[in-house]
């Protein structure tokens, strides 16, 4: 991360005005502001880390690149991250995590697939991910309490919405 700026104004880039034309050159701090109250700038043009006054935008492909989060969440990174932080963006369509003792799945389209269903309204391909050795390797010891229908519907429908993957006992 190269900069931080509190209250940042934001200034439309040239896809964001290709779409409209008509937006402002800028808009100040405040209610109207997409960026938020937050914003970590990466180092890439027009590419950053910030809040947003559209919070249901939060999780969806409704920016231009730029990493959108919760208000609070972001005031929290904010706090925490000094200038110089290495970022990494990755494609990573499957990831695994624990909470609570229960692990879950969450798989989206990789970026092209994404790409795709907002270019034609649906995937180039739809086979499902191989994320078998993946499931495994997260679960650990646990690998023998893994719902394997449960792990390959999601690698099947690709929604991004987390599942939980073990089954019922495996935390008694």
């Amino acid at each position: 991360m190269t900069r931080k700026q509190l209250h940042p104004p934001w200034i439309p880039t040239a896809s964001e005005r290709a779409e409209n034309p008509d937006l402002p050159a800028s808009v100040p701090p405040g209610p109207d502001n997409p960026m938020g109250d937050y914003a970590l700038y990466l180092g890439w043009r027009g590419y950053a880390i910030h809040g947003t006054n559209l919070p249901y935008s939060i999780g969806r492909r409704d920016s231009h690149g730029c990493i959108r989060m919760y208000p609070e969440d972001i005031a929290w990174l904010y706090a925490e991250v000094t200038i110089g932080t290495p970022v990494a963006v990755v494609d990573q369509p499957v990831k695994f995590g624990w909470l609570g003792g229960m692990l879950y799945v969450e798989v989206h389209p990789a970026q092209g697939e994404a790409d795709a269903i907002e270019a034609a309204g649906q995937r180039r391909s739809t086979e499902a991910l191989d994320i078998d050795d993946a499931a495994a390797a997260a679960a650990g010891e646990n690998a023998v309490w893994l719902d394997w229908y449960t792990i390959h519907l999601a690698a099947e429908r690709q929604t991004g919405m987390p599942v939980a993957i073990l089954r019922p006992g495996a935390r008694e």
